[in-house]
């Protein structure tokens, strides 16, 4: 148990115990996080006022992003709007507010913990060899 120490009316803890987030919590936690991130890069991109309205100069700037320039079942009024949620993102990073590379500024946490799943599946296993197979390899 913790100590503690009288400091007039107040008890402070000396020691004090961090627990971990659960699984289902550290998602929920992920999810509000990409909606947050996601709310503000909407409130950026609706108060943009630099988007190009002309469609040669759309397409310019969305392979300036990497991006296609157009997909299927897209109006001209989409692609504009996903131009602007692309200088949203921009902007956003400028900020600080969101990690480069990531979709909707997921967090690290997320791929560091797909890397040790996927360094998990890659384990070798060894079985036995037939003795037909052992005396093949031996001539």
């Amino acid at each position: 148990p913790p100590s503690y120490t009288s400091m007039g009316q107040q008890n402070v803890a000396q020691a004090v115990e961090v627990m971990e987030l659960t699984a289902d919590s550290q998602a929920q936690k992920a999810a509000h996080d990409a909606t947050r991130q996601n709310l503000e890069l909407q409130k950026i991109a609706a108060t943009l006022t630099t988007v190009p309205t002309l469609p040669q100069h759309v397409r310019d700037a969305l392979r300036e992003f990497g991006q296609p320039v157009r997909l299927f079942g897209e109006n001209l009024a989409d692609i504009r709007q996903r131009l602007r949620m692309a200088l949203a993102r921009q902007e956003l990073m400028a900020r600080g507010g969101l990690v480069a590379g990531d979709g909707l500024g997921s967090s690290n946490q997320q791929q560091q913990q797909q890397a040790e799943d996927e360094e998990e599946e890659q384990v070798t296993k060894y079985t036995r060899a037939s003795p037909e197979l052992v005396d093949a390899r031996q001539e």
